[in-house]
């Protein structure tokens, strides 16, 4: 039976040395992690600064990249703060109640590391206005598409002898708009008077 109880405890001290090995891979690598992943971050934020003529597709799956790329950075991060937790708390990792006393630290290290962001800088008015000219964006691209569902629209009033009084009651805009869409159709050879 005393065997059986020494293969244990060499079984749980070759765990706690494999935790320990696999906690010096995490500290040995945190700051090499965080270079890398600062690297691409910078990357990703160049390429969207010098690159002219860039797609909204594009923007949208850069910032994507971005976004997660923030995320695992703040993971990185808030590894490292429990890395420091750690490494001042480990000269008390002998007595049962200071290990303990280690997991409920890091716990509350956690604990306040996962508190929701606060902006340092810009103010809810800032994400109010960029939301607004995403929005903005959005609804001239949609009427951008229904720029030549409207063209025939109005190329069918015409033909039914409709005044452009009349035609602007009915699609719901200006006169003046429809006889600038007129001189565009005519311009492209879209429409014959």
């Amino acid at each position: 039976m005393t065997e059986q109880y020494e293969l244990i405890f060499l079984k749980k001290l070759q765990d706690c040395i494999d935790g320990l090995d696999d906690l010096d891979e995490i500290i040995s690598t945190n700051s090499e992690r965080q270079s890398v992943t600062d690297y691409e971050l910078s990357d990703w934020l160049h390429f969207l600064q010098n690159e002219e003529n860039i797609d909204d597709e594009t923007i949208l799956n850069v910032s994507n990249k971005i976004i997660a790329l923030r995320k695992k950075r703040q993971s990185l991060r808030n590894e490292y703060e429990c890395i420091k937790r750690y490494k001042e708390l480990s000269n008390r990792m002998m007595t049962p109640a200071s290990r303990e006393s280690i997991k409920t630290e890091i716990g509350k290290t956690l604990s306040n590391l996962n508190q929701p962001y606060k902006n340092r800088v810009i103010t809810e008015d800032d994400i109010t206005f960029v939301k607004a000219k995403c929005e903005k964006k959005t609804v001239r691209k949609l009427r951008r598409k229904d720029s030549a569902e409207l063209d025939k629209q109005l190329l069918e009033l015409k033909k039914q002898g409709l005044s452009q009084r009349e035609m602007a009651e009915i699609v719901g805009i200006t006169q003046a708009s429809i006889s600038v869409r007129f001189k565009k159709m005519k311009e492209k050879g879209n429409y014959e008077i």
